[in-house]
């Protein structure tokens, strides 16, 4: 499997003129019949590829992709948009950016073209520019896209344990999440005094949005044997979870 490098491409131009330039198809990953997009490079290199092969299937080579795109494969553009009259791409490309492409692209239309996109280290991002006749790169401290949001934010400020970015880990509350012996089963956590006063079984304490989540979160402490026959993902409560909101502490507060 290739690593895969985001990028996050500005076209200081309409979409009705970049759609030129793209290539719409049957998306193979959908179930609905959906489309999606690719760059067309038939228009973009008319000397190599031929009417009907636009996507570039029949004429790929590897080197020549590498050298004339700057990645193995045509994108699939996963995300079109037109934001104040400049059209917004996103999509994935593997191992590099497709960044001679987008050259070739600013040669032929001479629209500023700016791609946003990952490095090979985790520590930085890049960002190539295409305006007036050249392109340049420069480095920035690398971002991450945040698994609740999917916002991109420093990749040192993301948490660790959820890969959330800062605002979403601050609309996280701490859990403690028990399982009633009468709901589904007592359940054998391994851990002498796992018994609350109430005769129920402590799983431990969950960082969540919300108890639904926190009780889903706990439920990778039981036993799969355990959860067999129970409809614990819809209706856990149903199943014996029960999820209590803890106080912060004064130093969380005052963070």
């Amino acid at each position: 499997m290739p690593n895969w490098v985001y990028n996050e491409v500005e076209i200081a131009a309409p979409l009705t003129e970049v759609q030129a330039y793209l290539f719409e198809t049957d998306d193979p990953e959908s179930t609905t019949g959906g489309k999606t997009h690719y760059f067309n490079l038939r228009q973009l290199f008319p000397e190599r590829f031929e009417a009907g092969d636009e996507r570039g299937l029949q004429a790929w080579d590897y080197d020549w992709m590498l050298e004339y795109l700057g990645s193995k494969w045509n994108p699939r553009i996963d995300c079109i948009a037109e934001v104040e009259g400049d059209t917004h791409l996103g999509f994935d490309t593997a191992w590099s950016a497709p960044n001679a492409l987008l050259e070739r692209l600013h040669a032929l239309t001479g629209w500023k073209i700016v791609n946003r996109h990952d490095e090979e280290s985790p520590d930085y991002d890049a960002v190539f520019t295409c305006e007036d006749g050249r392109s340049s790169d420069e480095r920035l401290p690398g971002t991450s896209t945040c698994s609740n949001c999917e916002d991109r934010c420093s990749s040192d400020d993301m948490d660790e344990d959820y890969g959330e970015c800062p605002i979403c880990v601050k609309g996280r509350d701490n859990y403690l999440v028990t399982i009633e012996p009468d709901g589904a089963a007592i359940i054998n956590t391994g851990e002498s005094g796992s018994a609350d006063l109430h005769g129920d079984v402590v799983l431990g304490v969950f960082s969540a949005r919300s108890e639904r989540q926190a009780m889903l979160l706990s439920s990778n402490e039981i036993p799969a044997a355990a959860k067999e026959g129970w409809d614990w993902y819809n209706d856990p409560e149903g199943f014996g979870l029960r999820a209590y909101k803890l106080a912060s502490t004064d130093e969380e507060e005052e963070g």
